[in-house]
Order: C-alpha cells, then structure tokens, then sequence
C-alpha cells in the first residue's frame, strides 16, 4: 500500500513517502541512527501505520532545509 505515488506533471511517478532504510541512504546514516532519534524525539516527523514508519518527503525536505548550515567568512 505504501508508498504512494503521484503523477507529475510529465508523467513520472513521484514517492510521498519514503521507508527508513531510504531515508538513511539518502543521509548516509544507520536505520538505527532514525530509531534512535525517533526514541528521543529528534530528526524529521514520521508516520507510523500497522508497524510500518514512513517520512513524508516534503517533512524531510522542510527538515533539511531547517538543519542546512552555511559558514559565514
């Protein structure tokens, strides 16, 4: 059932939500790193159904661009 998908536009198909184990391949993390922090309350909102945890992409997204740091010169 998950994750669902929406046509774009072009006719692609787009996620709206991804799995933990996409979410720490895309930052390079361990699945145990986002358990923990969702134990702790850290990190990007989530979606639990039957068990399963999803992220919704544009909660990651919006949490990216919140932690992005840019060091000043």
């Amino acid at each position: 059932m998950f994750p669902k998908f929406n046509s774009t536009p072009e006719g692609e198909m787009e996620a709206k939500h991804i799995t933990t184990s996409q979410l720490a391949r895309r930052w390079g993390i361990a699945t145990k790193t986002l358990q923990n922090w969702r134990g702790m309350r850290k990190g990007p909102p989530f979606l639990k159904i039957g068990g399963r945890i999803l992220y919704s992409q544009a909660d990651i997204e919006h949490y990216e661009a919140n932690n992005y740091h840019r060091f000043k010169r």
